[in-house]
């Protein structure tokens, strides 16, 4: 089966993320790769910085990432089922947490082996100089 075939096509997800934050970037990968269905919501830099604590700087409008999770940070993903930490937030935080869930619920399989005989070569070459613990290949 394909990767889209294996995803739960009635679950669908509000991604929240900055423009130019990387961790965003990560998950965005991860939903678009496996056809992961969600809605993308994009804050500006200053989203959420409230002038008076930053030199003036920043903006607290209406697209503020404060009302998610109480506090300045993205990503954030919103959805039915997606775990919250506080009672009062709206989404689950951290780009790694994020990925974590997304590959538990949907059951990813995201290899770490490539098969490349490219890769395997200099994993050889590292592994007899001693350069690189066995263990982190599993």
């Amino acid at each position: 089966p394909t990767c889209a075939n294996m995803i739960d096509a009635d679950v669908e997800y509000t991604f929240h993320c900055y423009d130019h934050c990387p961790f965003g970037n990560r998950v965005a990968f991860l939903m678009d790769h496996f056809g992961i269905k969600y809605k993308k919501v994009v804050y500006g830099y200053g989203s959420g910085a409230l002038p008076k604590d930053c030199e003036g700087e920043g903006y607290d409008g209406d697209l503020n990432p404060r009302r998610l999770t109480g506090k300045k940070q993205l990503p954030v993903l919103e959805g039915a089922g997606v775990p919250i930490v506080k009672p009062d937030d709206i989404g689950m935080a951290e780009s790694l947490e994020i990925c974590s869930f997304l590959i538990g619920r949907h059951q990813l399989v995201c290899p770490c082996a490539t098969g490349r005989p490219d890769i395997k070569s200099i994993e050889s070459y590292l592994l007899d100089k001693k350069v690189m613990n066995p263990l982190t290949l599993t």
